[in-house]
């Protein structure tokens, strides 16, 4: 009986080529037998058949090549679980116990290739197993037909089954845009539902009594506001009233008062027409007709200045001045003329005059400075009128006032 041995395991190339086919197809798949012929610098054209390809696969086993060697340790590393477990048992009746046992379980590529590699199998195992593998090959060529029809069939089946499977996502859609319309309604349905039981819940308090006593007393409550707005209105309205009538006697008042300043202002005319008729017929008539010599006004050449005044009266006042022996010299305030003559003229005058209603104020400050400065005589006359006028002229042809830069103030 030969020793049971473990080791040197076979080599593929070492392998009887009786059982390079099976090996081959077994233990490497199509697309690893091209993979290392490609990294073995191989080049396969697109037209070689597979079979083509599996019998160039078998023809290098027959020896040690860069292609066998290549083969060998890429199974090798593909099936090294196997090996371990192969390589672990003590007997050959150990070793097809476990052929058996993957081949029953269907795990027959590592198994067969630990199985032929092995260096202690005799060639009835090795046969045994080969035939086995050989029928499994039978087998699944029947089983891998048969399996085709029933892919083919499968495929018109999921066909099918696909497009009633699009049919049920459209009606599952139609059904989902069904149901999302139903509850939007069905939300509003439920809105109207709570609004109407709140209605109804409004009138049976109403009547209950319960919300009535409350309008009862709300209804009471604004009718006192009612009242007091009333008397309110009636307050303001009356003070409107009142205010009515105190707006019509202030404007009766105002409109009276412009009829007495438009009386006054007539009998003011009047009175300076009259004044200059007087003074027409004095002229016309001998010293003793109209006054005596005593209250007669006499000017003696004393020049007048009149600073101011009303345009209207001015050639009255010069006539007037001129009428009694003197000389009249007008500015007009600053309306027109320049204030910086005021001081040329000025120092001609032996009396200036300047009426409080019808002069700027600077000009009248700038005249009674310049007064108090060349000490010259300064009236202030009471207005702008010729009775103020004639009255002034009065004064200064009989000194009433002293000439010396006093101010004097026309009573």
């Amino acid at each position: 009986m030969e020793e049971f041995r473990k080791t040197p395991r076979k080599k593929i190339w070492e392998i009887s080529n009786l059982y390079h086919c099976s090996v081959a197809g077994t233990c490497l798949s199509l697309d690893e037998t091209k993979k290392i012929f490609r990294k073995c610098g191989i080049v396969i054209n697109s037209f070689i058949r597979d079979y083509e390809i599996h019998g160039a696969a078998v023809n290098a086993l027959l020896e040690k090549s860069d292609i066998s060697k290549s083969m060998h340790s890429f199974i090798e590393k593909k099936y090294s679980y196997f090996i371990n477990i192969f390589n672990n048992a003590e007997s050959e009746p150990e070793l097809m116990q476990l052929w058996d046992n993957f081949l029953e379980q269907g795990n027959v590529a590592g198994a067969y290739w630990a199985l032929m590699t092995h260096p202690s199998v005799s060639q009835r195992n090795l046969d045994r197993a080969f035939g086995d593998v050989h029928m499994l090959s039978h087998i699944n060529g029947a089983t891998n037909r048969a399996g085709i029809r029933e892919l083919e069939d499968l495929r018109k089946s999921n066909a099918l089954l696909l497009a009633a499977n699009d049919q049920h996502k459209a009606e599952v859609a139609r059904l989902k845009s069904r149901l999302k319309f139903m509850e939007e309604k069905t939300g509003i349905v439920n809105e109207l539902t709570k609004k109407l039981e709140i209605a109804r819940n409004e009138i049976k308090s109403l009547k209950e009594g319960s919300d009535h006593e409350k309008l009862k007393e709300e209804n009471s409550r604004l009718r006192s506001d009612l009242v007091i707005f009333s008397d309110r209105i009636e307050r303001l309205t009356a003070s409107a009233s009142a205010a009515e009538l105190r707006v019509g006697e202030l404007l009766t008042e105002k409109l009276l008062f412009q009829n007495e300043v438009s009386s006054k202002d007539e009998e003011l005319h009047t009175m300076e027409t009259t004044l200059l008729s007087m003074l027409k017929r004095e002229k016309g008539t001998c010293s003793g007709c109209m006054m005596d010599e005593q209250n007669r006004i006499d000017l003696c050449g004393k020049c007048i200045l009149y600073v101011g005044g009303k345009p209207s009266v001015i050639s009255r006042c010069r006539e007037m001045v001129e009428h009694y022996g003197g000389e009249f010299i007008h500015h007009d305030g600053g309306k027109e003329e320049s204030l910086t003559r005021l001081p040329a003229i000025l120092h001609r005058a032996d009396a200036i005059f300047c009426p409080l209603d019808c002069v700027s104020h600077n000009a009248c400050l700038s005249v009674k400075k310049m007064s108090q400065r060349h000490q010259k005589p300064f009236l202030l006359l009471k207005s702008s009128g010729l009775s103020s006028f004639l009255k002034g002229v009065n004064d200064i042809s009989k000194n009433n006032f002293a000439i010396d830069g006093s101010v004097a103030v026309q009573n």
